[in-house]
C-alpha cells in the first residue's frame, strides 16, 4: 500500500495481511470483535502496528474524554439500566450545568452546552470530524 494523506504526506505500509482472514485477525486480535468505542484500547492496538502509534495516537488522546462521553451516550441509547442511566445523567449535569433526576441519551444528544452552547449531537460531530482530519493528515 502506497499513497498520500489528505495534505500530500506520504504514508508507509507497516504490515500486510496475506488473506482477508488475516486481515480480519489482526483488527479484533483474540477478541470476537474489535471494540472501536474503547478509545484506549484502538490507541494500543495501533501502537502494536505503527511507530508509536502514530498518526493515531496523539489524535486519540486529545480527544479521549469526549470519545468516553460519547460512548457514554451510546451506552444510554443502547442499554436501559441504572448505571448507564446515571452515567448519562451525571454527563448532562456535566454538560449543561442543570441537574436533572433522570437524563435520557435524547436529552443529553439534543441539549445546548458546553463553553459555545451547541448541543452534544453537534460537539460530538465536530470532534469526531477533527480527530479523522488530524489521523488522515498524519
Amino acid at each position: 500500500m502506497a499513497g498520500t494523506s489528505l495534505n500530500g504526506n506520504s504514508f508507509q505500509c507497516y504490515s500486510n495481511a496475506p488473506t482477508g482472514d488475516h486481515f480480519h485477525n489482526m483488527l479484533i486480535g483474540l477478541n470476537r470483535f474489535v471494540d472501536w468505542s474503547a478509545p484506549e484500547r484502538v490507541r494500543k492496538l495501533a501502537e502494536l502496528y505503527f511507530p508509536n502509534g502514530e498518526p493515531f495516537a496523539t489524535p486519540l488522546q486529545s480527544a479521549h474524554g469526549e470519545l468516553l462521553d460519547m460512548k457514554t451516550v451510546r451506552n444510554a441509547a443502547s442499554h436501559v439500566s441504572r448505571t448507564t442511566s446515571a452515567q448519562v445523567t451525571a454527563l448532562y449535569l456535566r454538560w449543561t450545568g442543570q441537574p436533572s433526576v433522570s437524563a435520557t441519551a435524547y436529552e443529553m444528544l439534543t441539549s445546548p452546552g458546553g463553553q459555545n452552547q451547541q448541543t452534544f449531537m453537534s460537539h460530538a460531530e465536530k470532534v469526531l470530524r477533527a480527530t479523522a482530519q488530524s489521523i488522515a493528515n498524519g
